[in-house]
């Protein structure tokens, strides 16, 4: 059987992460591209990059690529996809359309056509969805090339299954993931997050150091389709599971926030992990590990999320919060790593170290910067 064309989409900026998380899982040739990476497989792939993959957002199966001439063309080669083969009769189907720099510009009726055609394939009218979470098809225009997919996962991916309870401006899991690769962790040294929020940084890198599918808590589209064959999908659940590790490097994560602390403690019982993470309810000054107490070591690394300051009046306070951060770090023995994210790169110098930017991403409609110090040898 010739092997879908799939479509791993992700944050802008992290395509070439994505790309090598893809090889070390050993899904075959990879092609990073604008928005995702492309890359070809079977069905087991399909499973495993939506279960294991940490970085990617939805995995997509392109079901079809041709030039858009007009709306009655569109409808002919929307006809003329195996859409039995992804669909079930009767099941309603949410249709995502986008169009850009092409003749057919009108989002509704692309929508029509392409349902109209799915209709004529499958002898039944998909119906609109009434909510979320159920089977969708993506419509992409642009120069007048159409490219149409079936979204095999759903929910993001970046929604893991386990975070109930978040503070303000949370932090995306697949966001937290790429700080923590762009940090250059080994999974082996402690990692520190002194202003952790509702924990997603440290959960992560829990995740990360016991080798955790990130996908474990949660469900997925292909699963109530035709795409679902259980005893494969049994098979490469199983086989993750295999390669789970019982225990962690050790992890702190503290904030002065009483009510993050509590979310974070119950957002990593859910995952899992509560046990390979230290929480603490106390000032940046004297959190765990950042204070010298408990000894960590000469090695170690230093991952979290500032506030950017757009939602904080106190631009000074804000100020003194980084260039603390920075001076703890310093102060700590040996050879410490700093990496952190921040809409501005002025506010992120102020830590009083030579900070290089890693990658720019789009976060909460904001361009978020992830930066990092690397003490030399």
């Amino acid at each position: 059987m010739k092997p879908f064309e799939l479509f791993c989409a992700c944050l802008p900026g992290i395509e070439y992460m994505l790309a090598a998380e893809m090889t070390n899982l050993g899904l075959g040739t990879v092609t990073p591209e604008p928005g995702g990476v492309t890359f070809a497989g079977h069905k087991n792939a399909i499973y495993r990059a939506n279960l294991e993959l940490g970085l990617c957002s939805h995995v997509l199966l392109r079901l079809g690529r041709f030039h858009a001439r007009g709306l009655p063309h569109l409808l002919r080669k929307t006809a003329t996809l195996p859409w039995e083969n992804f669909l079930k009769p009767g099941e309603p189907v949410a249709i995502r359309v986008m169009c850009r720099k092409s003749k057919l510009y009108h989002s509704g009726a692309v929508e029509q056509r392409v349902r109209l055609g799915i209709f004529e394939r499958l002898h039944d009218m998909p119906p609109m969805p009434k909510k979320d979470g159920q089977a969708t098809v993506h419509v992409r225009i642009v120069d007048d090339e159409c490219t149409l997919s079936y979204d095999t996962t759903g929910t993001p991916l970046w929604r893991r299954g386990w975070k109930e309870d978040v503070r303000k401006a949370p932090l995306r899991e697949d966001l937290a993931r790429a700080l923590i690769l762009a940090s250059g962790w080994d999974r082996k040294s402690p990692l520190i997050d002194p202003l952790t929020g509702s924990g997603t940084v440290v959960i992560e890198a829990a995740t990360m150091a016991r080798q955790l599918a990130p996908g474990r808590k949660r469900s997925f589209l292909f699963e109530t389709s035709p795409l679902l064959d259980t005893k494969r999908w049994q098979q490469v659940r199983d086989a993750a599971t295999e390669r789970e590790l019982t225990t962690a490097s050790p992890i702190f994560g503290s904030d002065r926030d009483a009510g993050a602390i509590k979310a974070a403690g119950a957002n990593a019982e859910r995952a899992g992990v509560a046990g390979d993470i230290e929480f603490a309810c106390t000032s940046l000054s004297e959190s765990p590990g950042l204070c010298g107490t408990p000894a960590v070591g000469e090695l170690g690394f230093v991952v979290t999320n500032p506030p950017y300051g757009h939602r904080i009046p106190d631009k000074d306070g804000l100020i003194s919060l980084y260039q603390k951060l920075g001076h703890m770090v310093g102060e700590l023995p040996g050879r410490w790593t700093l990496a952190l994210l921040s809409t501005n790169r002025r506010l992120a110098h102020k830590v009083g170290m030579p900070m290089q930017r890693e990658f720019l991403t789009d976060h909460g409609g904001l361009k978020v910067n992830a930066f990092r110090y690397a003490p030399t040898a």
